[in-house]
């Protein structure tokens, strides 16, 4: 997601034109607003009610939206297609545009997934909100600056974790050791593996019987998205993390085998930045965060 808002971003610098972001169709599944700020001008991270009926009085592109876009954006009347592009499901037309092109139309529509690292480029825009960064930095603060940290996608993409464990339990023994993953099952092996280990896990998942978290709907999705951010930076703060490839993409086009999810790679790419997180909680004291470890140690590892 983050991806995406930052590639259309860069577009409507360079064409002098209004960002909207709408998150709530996306894995979000809430407004962006609701926990960033920016202080860029020209740009909403959430459009109202208001501003959708005044899209609704433009021309748009792709044209099967025009005058109807905030339809789209309170019913989602759309399909997956191609693996990460999203189509009209009355028309079949891509919601996308051509970057590399003007358009004469006032209002251009984005709808897509799939990641990459300018994800980072956009996190640096913008700031937490300052009672979502005094929420966050409460159980990161608990953390201490001296533990080491492992993330394991396994929902909608598959991660073959046991030998992952094996590879890392040495190097881990004795040593306090974070467990983020959006598996409930995969946390509970960890706990009974890494036995000489302090096991760390800061928010509590439900068992969603394998379904990713971003799609199940048994939990508020604030609660939800807060937990995902705590872990995202809990991530980032370890003195060294630990993430492993994609064994099992199921079926998801833009996760090859032996691809990082984009959840790690993020982490990795915050882990490696310590001053994009220090702007995010820019809002708060200093001494109100996790402190950055000693930067000579710090390492980031993906292992197959």
């Amino acid at each position: 997601m983050l991806c995406q808002i930052e590639r259309v971003w860069r577009y409507a610098e360079k064409h002098g034109r209004i960002l909207a972001v709408d998150a709530r169709r996306g894995s979000l599944k809430n407004s962006f607003s609701s926990y960033f700020s920016t202080e860029a001008k020209d740009v909403f991270l959430h459009p109202g009610k208001a501003l959708l009926r005044h899209f609704d009085s433009l021309e748009a592109y792709p044209r099967c939206l025009s005058r109807r876009i905030s339809q789209h954006a309170e019913k989602g009347a759309a399909v997956l297609n191609c693996g990460s592009v999203v189509a009209d499901s009355d028309t079949g037309q891509l919601l996308t545009f051509d970057r590399s092109r003007a358009y004469r139309e006032a209002l251009l529509v984005h709808h897509a997934c799939g990641g990459g690292d300018v994800g980072l480029s956009c996190l640096q825009r913008l700031k937490l909100l300052p009672d979502v960064a005094r929420e966050l930095a409460r159980p990161l603060a608990a953390l201490g600056e001296d533990y080491d940290a492992v993330h394991i996608r396994n929902t909608d993409v598959g991660t073959d974790y046991l030998p992952f464990f094996r590879r890392i339990f040495p190097e881990l023994r004795g040593r306090k050791v974070l467990i983020c993953s959006d598996d409930w099952a995969c946390r509970e092996a960890a706990r009974k593996f890494f036995v000489e280990s302090q096991v760390l896990m800061i928010t509590d998942i439900p068992d969603t019987g394998g379904r990713p978290l971003h799609h199940y709907a048994g939990q508020d999705a604030y609660v939800k998205n807060l937990s995902m951010l705590t872990d995202l930076f809990a991530l980032a703060r370890a003195r060294r993390l630990f993430v492993t490839q994609v064994t099992d993409a199921r079926g998801l086009l833009y996760y090859p085998k032996g691809s990082l999810s984009g959840f790690s790679r993020l982490a990795q790419g915050l882990h490696a930045h310590p001053e994009i997180v220090d702007g995010l909680f820019a809002s708060l004291p200093k001494d109100c965060i996790v402190p950055r470890p000693c930067q000579k140690e710090w390492t980031s590892r993906s292992i197959a």
